[in-house]
């Protein structure tokens, strides 16, 4: 016979105090192909199967001094052979015989006079098992390792990154939350009354619902953003455009934003601050990010984005400066302030959420074009961002 291969070389012990029954089992699997070892005693029994750790028992019931069933229990009482499975096999058929076999913990009967098909098919059957159950154990177990492993590595990330996934997890979830309410709203005012009223009543919750989303937008772009500037992948689109309009117009859009602190938002520029060959919606990403920052952190206070043109002998650049009269920050955040996931360590900042990421990205945009950021700050009167860009960016890389 063709022995499967999960069977062959197992291991399997046979106890009976009669040595003609060990010899007849042994002859009947031998096509098993498999390891056979014998004991003629429970005691016998308990000292090989500890050494020679079967994966299977074929255990007679009748035997003197000690049964079959108390030399079960006695293999499930100790720890190196508690889980091998043992078949019993026995001229006590009788039903409460084969409950108490059962209730030991044996997994199978074989009554004797045994036949040797049935025999070959138990015991193929519980090898099988043996094997299968054995390998789902090395599995869980590979497992609980690589589990372990992935454990201490988080545990031993950066605090940041940390800090960094519970929050993007958070802010992600919380807009989510409210594009659902607020449409669920809108569906039950436009079951409920006519569509006019209906209508003027969900125009306070379609705005809410927009909010929403262009949040989420934001923060799902932030991601997006950082992981192409992890993966070098950030391409730039470089046009020609007219400084001024572009500035005006992002005051412009600031406006709204600025007035839910009551702050007071200001435009001044040079003379003659003309075009720039450059990434406009990039420098528009900057821009807007370090004015929102602004308006959040600013109570009752003025904002400036004050706009020039300077003169070098590498060629003109563009100087923008962003300052408030806000909350202000640390030194100790001033040194980390561009590096990923750092926020204000402040209790207003938590509440306003965000990703961490929106300075850090700033900041590998300005490299991007050819320019650099910098920041200096007073804790309680004012913060200033300068950004320096080149008029013509002339990128040879990706970062």
């Amino acid at each position: 016979m063709n022995t499967p291969t999960i069977i062959k070389n197992s291991k399997i012990l046979i106890v009976d105090d009669i040595a003609d029954n060990i010899d007849l089992l042994k002859n009947i699997l031998q096509p098993l192909e498999c390891k056979i070892s014998f004991a003629h005693s429970g005691k016998q029994t308990l000292k090989i199967a500890e050494h020679f750790q079967p994966d299977l028992i074929l255990l007679d019931v009748m035997m003197p001094e000690m049964n079959g069933f108390e030399t079960c229990q006695a293999l499930k009482n100790q720890g190196d052979t508690k889980d091998i499975p043992i078949i019993f096999v026995t001229a006590k058929s009788e039903p409460e015989d084969i409950k108490k076999g059962f209730e030991v913990g044996g997994v199978d009967y074989i009554s004797k006079p045994v036949n040797s098909e049935e025999v070959i098919a138990r015991v193929s059957t519980h090898l099988k098992i043996r094997s299968y159950m054995q390998y789902q154990s090395d599995v869980i177990h590979s497992l609980e390792t690589a589990i372990d492993v992935a454990k201490y590595q988080i545990s031993e990330a950066k605090q940041a990154q940390q800090a960094f996934l519970s929050n993007i997890s958070h802010e992600l979830r919380t807009p989510l939350h409210a594009i659902i309410g607020y449409s669920e709203l809108i569906m039950e005012e436009a079951e409920d009354n006519d569509l006019k009223q209906a209508v003027d009543h969900s125009l306070q919750d379609i705005a809410n619902i927009q909010s929403s989303s262009k949040h989420l937008l934001d923060l799902i772009n932030e991601v997006l953003d950082f992981s192409k500037i992890q993966a070098k992948k950030i391409e730039l689109r470089i046009e020609h455009f007219a400084i001024q309009a572009l500035v005006e117009e992002i005051i412009d859009n600031m406006q709204k934003l600025a007035s839910c602190q009551h702050n007071v938002i200001t435009l001044t520029y040079g003379d003659n601050l003309g075009y720039m060959d450059s990434d406009r919606n990039k420098i528009t990403q900057i821009l807007k990010h370090l004015l929102t920052n602004s308006c959040k952190f600013t109570n009752q206070g003025n904002i400036e984005l004050n706009v020039q043109r300077c003169q070098q002998k590498s060629g003109d650049i563009i100087l923008f400066k962003i300052s408030d009269t806000g909350i202000g920050i640390t030194q100790e955040m001033l040194d980390k302030i561009f590096q990923p996931f750092t926020q204000l360590d402040t209790s207003k900042a938590k509440n306003l959420g965000g990703t961490g990421l929106g300075l850090t990205i700033s900041k590998s945009f300005c490299e991007q074009l050819g320019g650099k950021i910098s920041v200096e700050s007073v804790v309680g009167q004012h913060t200033t961002f300068t950004i320096e860009l080149p008029v013509n960016s002339n990128p040879e890389y990706d970062i």
